[in-house]
């Protein structure tokens, strides 16, 4: 069996300069941080880029008048601000948004639904 000789300097120089040359090894800047809920179970499950700029997101939310939670679908712009929201679901269902992708004329969203 042959060894393969890398002189250290060599090594050490590309183990230091690699994550340096490639740029997805660098964190990207974040350009905004902001958050939504309440006391209840709430939880983003996707969320996508949007034509136009801004996000859509989809999750679950707790509904206050049971131990149920509802799905949800909520528009942010481009600074993160809502845009608005729309609740999925019955009251006393366990419903929630999982997935969510932009057509031509606005989004599919999937999901599940269930009284357990």
């Amino acid at each position: 069996m042959s060894e393969v000789c890398i002189p250290r300097a060599l090594l050490f120089s590309l183990i230091i300069l690699l994550p340096c040359c490639e740029p997805a090894f660098c964190a990207p800047e974040v350009e905004w941080i902001t958050g939504w809920g309440t006391e209840h179970e709430d939880h983003v499950f996707e969320g996508v880029h949007v034509e136009g700029g801004g996000f859509c997101v989809v999750g679950k939310c707790g509904d206050p008048d049971s131990s149920k939670v509802n799905g949800f679908v909520m528009k942010i712009d481009a600074t993160g601000e809502q845009e608005w929201l729309t609740v999925l679901g019955k009251q006393g269902f366990h419903d929630e948004a999982r997935c969510i992708i932009e057509v031509h004329d606005g989004f599919i969203v999937g999901g599940t639904t269930g009284i357990s």
